[in-house]
């Protein structure tokens, strides 16, 4: 929530702060959240570890925002008008190849130790000693904060052209499929094929980053909505058919088609963003449209809680199936998007 809420806000700190102070000090947070969770963990269930971890939890909400919204406003100012979609598909590439290898090194991490409560601290160690390294590599690189903004924009105002509004529904729902990875796909392999976790969702972030690296440039030749069209249409196909024929390779395609999701819509809409707006705009239109990503995974996790909460028994395997619905009407909505683009 913190996150989805600095995007709104985070343009006017990163007119105070300007673009490198705001980079370097958004990256800080996130392995001071880590050592907070690290610290509580020693704690006992002490009530200062609590609040601890929420504080940090808030702060590296502003910092992720701090991070996103600054780099993404400089890809777009790096790049030329022609090649959005390949800058920021380079940009996305980078963080779902880091996102996959995380995947495999800490669960490695976490089976290899002597209780899973060791394997859980050594998973800690390891991820703040490479946000350190992360963030030793940012003191070297000085961003041209010359094409930022002077002052912070309305993030409401850049939701008036019709395509950020078609770019802010297009992340919500996208978003729907990150949450859907990490909350409600565990428990449909739980309670269909009994596959294991990460064999099955290893796909997603390795097609993720394939597909931003490869996929997002073509974007620039056919144009942003028809990408998305693909995009969308083969994500409903995946999680359709993994809802209908539950399986361990219908669940590696679902994973594997919600990578290429993934992979595919951020790049897309931030490169969306770059062609319709001004640079001294962008900072406050990528909060808006990035705002909507936020509010889809907190509202997947917040069902998934509720589900835990209240006994709730519907099955993981119907909601995989209403979230199949709404990537196909993702999938209508990006036509609309192509027919405007052609106007």
């Amino acid at each position: 929530m913190s996150f989805a809420v600095w995007r709104l806000l985070v343009s006017h700190t990163l007119i105070r702060l300007g673009g490198y102070r705001s980079i370097l000090l958004g990256a800080g947070t996130y392995p001071a959240f880590v050592v907070a969770i690290l610290v509580a963990s020693y704690s006992d269930g002490a009530a200062w570890a609590t609040w601890l971890c929420f504080g940090a939890a808030a702060a590296w909400g502003w910092g992720a925002a701090s991070m996103w919204i600054t780099s993404g406003t400089h890809v777009l100012s790096a790049a030329t008008k022609t090649r959005y979609g390949s800058a920021t598909g380079l940009f996305y590439a980078g963080t779902n190849a880091g996102f996959a290898a995380g995947v495999v090194i800490f669960d490695a991490l976490t089976r290899s130790a002597a209780s899973p409560i060791a394997g859980e601290r050594w998973r800690l160690v390891a991820t703040a000693g490479v946000m350190l390294v992360g963030i030793a590599v940012l003191t070297r690189v000085r961003p041209d904060d010359s094409r930022l903004p002077t002052r912070a924009g309305n993030p409401l105002l850049a939701l008036r052209r019709p395509e950020m509004r078609m770019a802010a529904f297009l992340m919500f729902s996208g978003a729907i499929g990150f949450g859907l990875m990490l909350s409600v796909y565990p428990n449909y392999l739980r309670e269909t094929v009994t596959l294991s976790v990460l064999s099955a969702a290893a796909f997603s972030p390795f097609a993720r980053s394939v597909l931003s690296l490869t996929g997002s440039p073509f974007s620039d030749r056919w144009g942003r909505g028809r990408v998305l069209l693909v995009s969308f249409g083969v994500s409903a196909v995946g999680v359709g058919i993994a809802t209908a024929y539950p399986s361990g390779w219908s669940a590696s395609l679902a994973a594997l088609m919600l990578g290429l999701q993934g992979g595919l819509v951020p790049p897309i809409a931030t490169a969306l963003i770059g062609d319709v707006t001004e640079p001294e705009e962008r900072p406050a239109a990528l909060g808006a449209v990035f705002f909507w990503r936020d509010l889809g995974v907190v509202m997947v996790f917040g069902v998934s809680i509720l589900r835990a909460a209240t006994g709730f028994t519907v099955e993981a395997r119907t909601l995989m199936g209403a979230f199949a619905v709404l990537y196909a009407v993702c999938a209508v909505i990006s036509a609309f998007l192509v027919r405007g683009q052609n106007r």
